[in-house]
Parts: structure tokens; C-alpha cells; sequence
């Protein structure tokens, strides 16, 4: 794949695809990980209501608890711990059930009027991938 005579970093990267973990871990990223990157497609797309969006993130989530092994409990605890984080998100799924005609879990202190405004609420202010970049 590359010359001997290349740089150390080439080097370092050959041996470091040839390792069992590397590969254990590409194995699982491709496996259980692959639609994420159509996911963060789906949430940077503005035309989207915001009822398809959080259920795209609700099966996100339920598709992480069948996540098998030390990485999936430790990428599932991640995404848990961000999204526990944000004080936002769950008043957000509340403002999907209302705009599905359900209850949500805490009321809610917009109108019906000011609810039915968020019908296209983006999810991402900013780009995802630097979001995501920000969290490592």
C-alpha cells in the first residue's frame, strides 16, 4: 500500500492498521455506527419538521441500547451524557409531542400558537461536525 522509504507517520499508520484493536474497532464502527453520518444529514437539513427529527434521534438512541461490548456501553454512556447535558433537549421533546397532540411529560409555558411556531425548529445552530469535534 506504501513504500517503506515513506515518512514515519505513513510507518506509524501501517502499523497501527495492522492492529487487532484497530481493527476490532473499525469492525464495530462499521457494523452498529454506519448511518450516523446519515443522521447528522438529517439534522443539518432545515426544511425538516421537527417531529421527523426527534424520532430520527429517538431511534438513534434505541438502536445504542443493542450497541454490544466495552465500546458500545461506552459510545451509548456518551451519547446519554450529551444529550443529559443539554437542559434543552428535553423541553424540545416535549415540543414534539405537542406537535403531535400529545402530552408532554412537563407543561410547557409557550401558547399553542408559539408551539405550533416551532413546527420547523432547527436542532443544530451550528456545524454539526465541529459540534462533535468539540465533545472529544
Amino acid at each position: 500500500m506504501f513504500d517503506k522509504s515513506d515518512s514515519q507517520y505513513i510507518a506509524k499508520a501501517k502499523k497501527s492498521m495492522a492492529s487487532t484493536e484497530t481493527k476490532a474497532q473499525l469492525t464495530f464502527i462499521k457494523a452498529y455506527m454506519d448511518s450516523t453520518p446519515q443522521l447528522i444529514s438529517k439534522l443539518e437539513y432545515s426544511e425538516k419538521e421537527l417531529i421527523q427529527v426527534v424520532d430520527e434521534m429517538k431511534k438513534f438512541e434505541d438502536r445504542a441500547t443493542s450497541w454490544p461490548g466495552s465500546i458500545g456501553t461506552s459510545v451509548r454512556n456518551k451519547l446519554e451524557y450529551v444529550l443529559g447535558r443539554n437542559p434543552a433537549w428535553k423541553t424540545i421533546i416535549d415540543i414534539s409531542r405537542s406537535l403531535k397532540g400529545e402530552i408532554p411529560e412537563t407543561p410547557l409555558s409557550y401558547t399553542a400558537n408559539e408551539l405550533s411556531n416551532f413546527k420547523y425548529l432547527p436542532l443544530v445552530s451550528v456545524d454539526v461536525e465541529r459540534s462533535f469535534s468539540r465533545m472529544k
